[in-house]
């Protein structure tokens, strides 16, 4: 709608609800447990502030949860104190954090009963998956994400693929990583993604890092050298989708780097060393 006016090179998102109507509603609905209730709550709210769906919060959450979700609606508590209060009633409820039990039992089967209840319009209305982004686009995600479920970035890659968009990709950027520790990795791989993307030139057969860091050849075939590092740098090449193909400490102030059978093709290479952190395009032939 606004591509005209707010034109996009490329796009990076990282583990979002990109389905409220299917995959988070499926799951809250569910056994399941959610360390994050609050969210849960913060949505419905969120929902009937546009759609009015309710005039009374007491049709929409159970006792005990109905003051805590009034509490946080009228600012009096943080989404953090929200989490913990949620959680900490619905284990002494039911043993465990499922919030489904936070809404009232008529309300929780009116939406599992009804798909035209307004809940659940209103959730589908604010899915943001199926559509063909025209831009590059990556969907970054880890799996043992537990605030926001990984299928989201998978849902969201299927359906975008088949409306036929040209360059549409997701990565599990750790298996292993919870929804923050995942964050810093995410947003690594983002920015090494885009950085294939901006314009940066240098004279022919070399380019200049930072000060005081030089790469040649540049453009590189076989191997290329990176001279002026300081004791102990470590080196990280990556493919323009942000894998990590090679990496390396020097052992002095020249580094080699072998791209032997690398596709030719633009490269990142990103630097620690005791200047701080440099990141720059290798062209390998």
């Amino acid at each position: 709608e606004y591509a005209s006016a707010y034109p996009v090179t490329a796009a990076a998102h990282m583990s979002g609800p990109y389905s409220l109507a299917n995959v988070m509603r499926e799951y809250i609905l569910s056994e399941a447990e959610y360390s994050s209730p609050g969210y849960v709550v913060r949505i419905l709210l969120g929902l009937n502030e546009y759609y009015q769906i309710y005039d009374d919060f007491s049709a929409v959450f159970r006792e005990p949860y109905l003051g805590p979700a009034l509490a946080y609606y009228n600012n009096e508590l943080t989404m953090g104190a929200l989490h913990d209060t949620l959680s900490r009633l619905l284990i002494q409820e039911v043993g465990l954090v499922q919030p489904k039990y936070i809404f009232q039992d008529s309300l929780r089967q009116n939406i599992v009963d009804f798909p035209g209840h307004p809940v659940n319009v209103a959730l589908a209305e604010n899915d943001v998956y199926d559509w063909a982004p025209q831009s590059p686009t990556r969907l970054f995600y880890c799996t043992a994400d537990e605030q926001v479920l990984y299928t989201n970035s998978l849902l969201a890659d299927s359906v975008m693929n088949a409306n036929g968009a040209p360059d549409v990709q997701s990565a599990d950027i750790d298996p292993s990583l919870s929804h923050f520790d995942c964050a810093e990795p995410a947003l690594t791989r983002a920015l090494l993604f885009f950085f294939q993307y901006l314009d940066i030139y240098a004279d022919a057969g070399e380019a200049v890092v930072g000060n005081h860091l030089r790469i040649f050849p540049n453009p590189a075939s076989g191997a290329f050298a990176v001279d002026g590092l300081s004791p102990g740098a470590r080196l990280e090449l990556y493919a323009p989708d942000g894998r990590r193909l090679k990496q390396l400490a020097a052992g002095g102030e020249t580094a080699r780097i072998s791209v032997s059978g690398l596709p030719g093709g633009l490269y990142v290479l990103k630097v620690w060393d005791g200047a701080g952190t440099t990141v720059r395009r290798v062209i390998v032939k």
